[in-house]
């Protein structure tokens, strides 16, 4: 921020303040308890608490009335107003569970102005908030609901110190509870919605995460495919969201997770299966079946980077992880393979060594790469049948029509396609071999016409 426009806020800030004490100096105040009269200037919380209490809205308006000063009025209708951007995106994608009522919008500009002018908040936190709740949604609005309660819970205390210091009070121990009462309906409106965020947070879970192993379901995987598409078209940026996010939520600094998408011109994407799980989970029991799937589930999200991990049905998983530009693809898809294809699980006292196999496909970051990772199941769950048939422990890639990548322990190697599909043939029969098997002959075909 400029000099300039620093000084120019803090003009308006001390302009508003010194024009709001002249208004409501012509305000005539009676405490209710006591039937004293109340001036602004020497106990302006309680005044603004017992003002607003009745009318808030009517009330608002004549004090904006008040403003001469045309370019102040217009700064006070941006802050404060009925159509001001902060109280329109206290409805951003919360409008179906949240939307506050007239009372409701009219008690918070009520103790925004308040708290304002009391210099509990200042401008820019007024449109930090503003902004967060715009570009953060729904756990950003949570987080500005809990900031703003801890920031009045503060302010009411350094209120409070204040009071007792005040020359001009001289019974402050006596009245300061009451003065602070110009937070008491922010602070409940504000903590009221926090059980419902918290309602609704379970909620979304539930509709885009696997219950057992928190890993993103076929919906939630749906999700971050669009999402990374629409960086890639706009070219955006996930650099420049999480910098914009970074100027605005306070949990910015514990945010760890980077992705420039501008560095990024691959993805890899790996379509996962539990080897002899079926047989695992009949031995063994539910129970321990679902100790292995939570902890594969831990090893994927270990291994998935910037990019995401899904559970896509009982022990089929996926990882869609970018590749920056530059790195080659078979070093990056063989670190990923050394970090999530086997484990040594110890449960009940018994160790147990799971694998996993998989198929592998490359997906280019451009214009197709929602289409292209939504048209690639076929071929991905081909070689991943092929990977089962090279001794499990596997994951493979097609190369071309004549070739595939096998990564295993050994490392990688390139192996013919032709070699694959005969291995995958000694297989006991199945509908779903059988598919696999026809489409990678396609694979193979269609590679030849080219």
């Amino acid at each position: 921020m400029s000099e300039k426009s620093e000084n120019s806020q803090l003009d308006f800030e001390e302009k508003f303040r010194r024009d709001a004490e002249k208004f409501f100096s012509k305000c005539r105040i009676f405490d209710p308890d006591t039937g004293d009269e109340i001036e602004y200037s020497q106990d302006p919380g309680r005044f603004l608490q017992l003002y607003f209490s009745e009318n808030s809205g009517e009330k608002l308006r004549k004090f904006e009335e008040s403003i001469d000063d045309p370019e102040e009025r217009a700064e006070f209708s941006h802050l404060f107003g009925e159509e001001s951007r902060f109280l329109e995106n206290l409805d951003f994608e919360v409008a179906d569970f949240s939307r506050l009522n007239s009372d409701e919008r009219v008690a918070i500009r009520a103790e925004l102005v308040s708290l304002f002018l009391l210099e509990q908040i200042s401008r820019e936190d007024i449109f930090r908030f503003s902004s967060v709740i715009e570009t953060g949604g729904i756990q950003a609005f949570s987080t500005w609901i809990r900031r703003a309660v801890r920031l009045i819970l503060k302010g009411r205390d350094e209120l409070s110190a204040n009071f007792a210091r005040n020359p001009f009070d001289s019974s402050a121990e006596k009245i300061s509870p009451k003065k602070l009462g110009v937070f008491s309906r922010l602070e409940r409106l504000l903590t009221g919605k926090i059980a419902e965020l918290s309602r609704l947070s379970q909620s979304i879970k539930k509709s885009e995460f696997d219950l057992l192993t928190g890993l993103r379901n076929r919906r939630g995987r749906e999700k971050f495919i669009n999402r990374i598409q629409e960086l890639i078209s706009t070219g955006e940026g996930e650099r420049s969201g999480q910098e914009r996010r970074k100027r605005t939520s306070p949990n910015a600094d514990r945010r760890k997770r980077r992705l420039d998408i501008g560095k990024v011109d691959r993805w890899i994407l790996i379509s996962i299966d539990i080897d002899h799980f079926k047989k695992f989970n009949d031995q063994n029991g539910h129970s321990t079946g679902d100790a292995v799937l939570q902890s594969v589930a831990q090893n994927l999200l270990n291994a998935r980077g910037n990019g995401v991990a899904c559970r896509s049905g009982g022990e089929e998983f996926e990882l869609l992880v970018p590749v920056e530009n530059g790195k080659d693809e078979s070093d990056a898809i063989s670190e990923i393979f050394d970090k999530i294809h086997e484990m040594d699980l110890e449960l009940d006292g018994k160790t147990h060594k799971i694998t996993l196999s998989g198929g592998v496909k490359v997906i280019e970051s451009d214009e197709n790469f929602a289409k292209n990772c939504r048209g690639s199941q076929e071929e991905l769950d081909a070689l991943l049948y092929a990977g089962k048939a090279l001794g499990r422990d596997t994951m493979v890639q097609i190369l071309d029509g004549e070739r595939v990548r096998v990564f295993s322990k050994n490392g990688a190697e390139v192996k013919k396609l032709d070699e694959v599909i005969s291995e995958m043939k000694k297989l006991p029969s199945t509908p779903e071999l059988r598919s696999a098997i026809e489409n990678l002959k396609k694979l193979k075909s269609e590679d030849a016409e080219k």
